[in-house]
């Protein structure tokens, strides 16, 4: 900064701090000059507040002795020196001047004991307020002295005013009292300036850098202080704009029934303005007393006021009596509750005329329509009466409508049509009972006892319904039912048909069980069983004579024939004069009720017979034409269950005798299988065994080396060939034993584990050749086993041989052995080789199975080791399981039962 910089900010240092010490020397100079004119403001105060303070029990105390005696019409003299008794006896202490009693004409009375209160009559702001109930004080300052006036109302019990108090107080003695206080305050306020003035003299220096910062955050706070009370204002005016207007009749009252505040609405209906518009803002109705305002219309809202100024809410609807003339309303109080104490209320009037007028209106209009809805319900119901009268007559079933004194009202035509002797007799207004005798008197049978009536409480109740039989084999359904109303509902329901049924089900019933009967006989054959069924059938349809005749090129060939008939013979022709036959042979029932055979009259019943998925023949019955019955379509279906009961039993017979015979011939099949094997196995070993035998001579050069080297290794690979060949037939061979179940065992009791290791050493150059290692986990105390020692050793060599065979080389064979004398002993052959998928286990497991695979194609074999040896230890009671997967190898589980252990003595 230059040294300018510095001089300037050090003289304005200076000048501010001048201007600081000038300001608060003047302000000093002022607050002294003002300070007695403060105190003696500060004086007045008090004495005010005092007296304000006195006026309330001043004003109880008027009040009280107003209540305790009969206030008269007019004041006296002597009663002015009453109250000025009393306001002395109760303010005592206040310095009071003057007692004024104010009549309601204007004149005033002065007590004789109580100082003068010149020119006071005369002044119309003082008697106004006294007359008018108010409690107004005023400070008067003549300079030298200084006067404190006061008004208060007389009142009468009612609350009417009979005049009013005006007090006159000196306040010259509390200015007086204060002249102490003036001096200490003087000596206070230099005291103080002083210490401000050291106090401006220190922060001036300190926050002068601050002044700027300052001086805008008030300009800005005054900035903003002005924009609040810009917003105060547009918003105090928006409220006056809106609650001036306001259509709604609302006032509010105080405490003491006088409106504090009222609508312009409120004073437009009342009259107050008469047809003028009201002006925004006016409140004339301010100080009105309430009850006066409302006139006669009091006494319809005088039980709400007193619930409203009891702090509850009462609403009530009547008819007022305004200026403009007589509308219904709707008034509301809302209690005003001001420090949990009720000040008044709030009171809205709601003009409901035209409501009134539209409920009146509504009122009229729902009568007139219950008229015009009364008039058509009884057009309706005769309307609906004689419709259902119709109706009734048209439904099928019988109907009677019984009024509550059981006398007839309704009774349809279908009625009339099921009892038409009765129908001249069951007219409206029959009795009850009297058409229950008729009816009894019609019944020739019913299926329950006695008559029960439905009780007919005020619920509906439905009687048990009653099957009789009336004459001409009637029979009818009737109910029962009454009504809420106690109305009885009869209904007759035509039910002869379904009785028919019954009785024909029940016959057929007793038909089925006989069928039933004849057909389950163990004892009886075809032979006697197809004549009992054509004997049931003749019984069932009333026909003379049945027959079961096969089709046999075009003519049918009776084979079965019951009944006494010339041409119904067994193993003759059958004759069906007057029959379609291709129609019975294509399927569809033929039933010829009157046909001619010969110069008599005949009823036929003809059914196809369908036996091993063909048309095997028919089944015939015959009857004479008068004596056979109408048959329903019930005997239909029995005689199509005759038909096929014995197209079963014909196929059922026919199919035995194919498979007796197809059994036959796999017998002599077996039997030539078996023969030929056996021939074929002396025929092929005898010559086997001498090209092993004559090449193994060659190898072993018995009788001389061979002049080329070369024959002694084909003669190794004739001797290996034939031993395979043999290998290949004894497999084959024994597969055809086991087959045939000729297989037997030679029981023996076998170690396990020489089993085991025997096997391990006949395979041990295999090993060797595919690289493979053996494992073995064979407890030393496995117990014997009995068995085949031959047999169990080729199963062992079998399952060795597959896991060598099909396992790459540097793999592991492992073989383990477990027994636990309850469960048997498994003996498990596992390997970690090719493996193979779950659905080639069961190819591998049949005969000549072949399971195509790289190293597979690379080993001939027939197929027949697993199967084989699976079978061999099925004979020994046991089961060979296997359990691989692709990449994992394959393990096989052989286990032998309990009883195939030997037991250690």
């Amino acid at each position: 900064m230059s040294v300018d910089g510095q001089q300037g900010k050090a003289w304005g240092l200076r000048l501010a701090t001048l201007f600081s010490l000038c300001f608060v020397v003047l302000a000093a100079l002022v607050s002294l000059l003002l300070s007695e004119r403060r105190v003696r403001e500060l004086a007045l105060e008090l004495s005010l507040q005092e007296v304000w303070g006195s006026l309330p029990v001043l004003s109880s105390a008027l009040e009280g002795w107003s209540s305790q005696t009969q206030a008269p019409a007019e004041l006296s003299h002597d009663l002015a020196l009453v109250v000025y008794s009393l306001v002395m006896r109760e303010i005592h202490h206040l310095p009071v001047t003057a007692v004024v009693v104010v009549y309601p004409d204007g004149s005033a009375v002065i007590p004789d004991a109580a100082p003068a209160l010149p020119d006071l009559s005369s002044d119309p702001l003082w008697l106004s307020s006294a007359l008018r109930g108010y409690k107004p004080v005023w400070l008067q300052d003549h300079g030298t002295s200084v006067e404190i006036i006061a008004a208060l109302p007389l009142e009468r019990r009612d609350g009417s005013l009979v005049g009013g108090v005006l007090l006159r107080l000196d306040a010259s003695s509390a200015l007086n009292e204060q002249q102490i206080f003036l001096r200490v305050y003087r000596w206070c306020v230099g005291a103080g300036f002083g210490v401000v003035f050291l106090i401006v003299l220190a922060i001036c220096a300190v926050f002068w850098r601050a002044r700027v910062h300052d001086r805008q955050l008030l300009v800005r706070e005054g900035a903003l202080r002005r924009h609040m009370e810009e917003s105060i204002s547009a918003l105090s005016c928006s409220l006056q704009d809106i609650t001036g207007p306001l259509p709604a009749m609302i006032a509010r009252v105080d405490h003491r029934q006088h409106y504090v505040f009222a609508t312009a609405e409120y004073c437009r209906w009342f009259g107050t303005f008469g047809t003028s518009s009201v002006p925004v803002g006016t409140n004339l109705l301010a100080g009105e007393n309430f009850e006066f305002h409302l006139g006669e219309n009091y006494a319809q809202v005088s039980d709400l006021v007193v619930a409203a100024l009891d702090g509850l809410s009462a609403v009530s609807e009547g008819v007022w009596s305004f200026p403009d003339g007589v509308r219904c309303v709707r008034v509301e109080l809302q209690p005003v509750f001001e420090r949990a104490a009720v000040r008044g209320f709030f009171i809205s009037i709601t003009d409901i005329t035209a409501m009134k007028r539209l409920e009146r209106d509504l009122r009229n209009a729902r009568d007139r329509m219950e008229e015009e809805f009364t008039a058509r319900t009884l057009e309706h119901k005769k309307t609906v009466e004689s419709r259902l009268a119709e109706a009734l007559d048209r439904v099928s079933e019988g109907f009677l409508l019984w009024d509550s004194q059981d006398c007839l009202l309704i009774c349809n035509q279908a009625f009339r049509l099921l009892f038409p002797s009765l129908s001249k007799r069951v007219v409206p207004g029959i009795h009850y009972a009297e058409v229950v005798a008729l009816l009894d008197a019609l019944e020739v049978a019913s299926a329950s006892d006695g008559h029960d009536r439905a009780s007919g409480d005020t619920s509906g109740q439905l009687s048990r319904p009653r099957e009789r039989c009336f004459r001409d084999s009637l029979w009818v359904l009737m109910t029962e039912t009454r009504t809420p109303e106690g109305l009885t509902v009869m209904t007759f329901t035509d039910i002869s048909e379904r009785k028919a049924a019954e009785l024909a089900l029940l016959s057929s019933e007793a038909d089925l069980r006989e069928l039933h009967r004849i057909t389950s006989d163990p004892d009886q054959g075809m032979v006697e069983k197809v004549p009992a069924l054509l004997q049931l059938g003749c019984r069932r349809f009333d026909m003379t004579g049945a027959c079961l005749a096969r089709c046999q090129g075009d003519v049918l060939i009776s084979d079965y024939v019951v009944g006494r008939h010339d041409d119904l013979k067994v193993g003759q022709v059958l004759s069906c004069a007057g029959m379609s036959l291709s129609d019975v042979l294509e399927g569809r029932e033929i039933l010829v009720p009157s046909c001619t055979q010969g110069e008599t009259a005949q009823t036929c019943l003809a059914v196809r017979v369908v036996a091993c998925r063909r048309t095997w023949g028919i089944l015939f019955f015959r009857g004479p034409g008068q004596a056979g019955r109408c048959l329903q379509p019930a005997d239909l279906e029995f005689a199509r269950l005759l038909a096929l009961w014995i197209g079963a039993r014909i196929t059922h017979v026919e199919t035995e005798m194919h498979l007796r015979a197809a059994l036959e011939q796999a017998d002599a099949a077996s039997r030539s299988k078996s023969l030929f094997l056996a021939n074929m196995s002396h025929e092929l070993r005898t010559p086997l065994n001498a090209i092993i035998g004559f090449s193994d001579v060659m190898a072993s050069e018995i009788f001389g080396a061979h002049t080329a080297p070369q024959y002694k290794d084909y003669s190794a690979s004739i001797k290996d060939s034939g031993q395979h060949l043999l290998s290949i037939i004894n497999d084959i061979l024994d597969t055809a034993k086991v087959e045939a179940g000729h297989l037997t065992l030679d029981d023996d009791v076998i170690k396990p584990v020489d089993l085991i290791d025997g096997t391990i050493r006949l395979l041990q150059g295999q090993l060797s050749a595919a690289g493979l290692t053996m494992r073995t986990d064979i407890p030393a105390d496995l117990p014997s086993i009995r068995g085949d020692a031959r047999r169990l050793r080729q199963v062992m060599l079998n399952l060795l041989s597959n896991a060598i065979k099909f396992t790459p080389s540097g793999g592991v064979v492992n073989i383990t052995a477990l027994c636990a004398p309850a469960d048997g002993m498994t003996i498990t052959v596992s390997d970690n080789g090719i493996g193979m998928r779950t659905d080639d286990i069961a190819v591998a497991l049949a005969p000549f199975g072949q399971i195509d695979s790289s190293l597979s194609r690379r080993h001939q074999g027939t197929g027949l080791g697993l199967p084989l040896s699976r079978s061999l230890v099925e004979a020994h009671g046991g089961t060979l399981s296997l359990v691989s997967a692709p990449g994992k190898g394959t393990e096989v589980r052989v286990w032998l039962p309990p009883d195939r252990l030997v037991q250690r003595a």
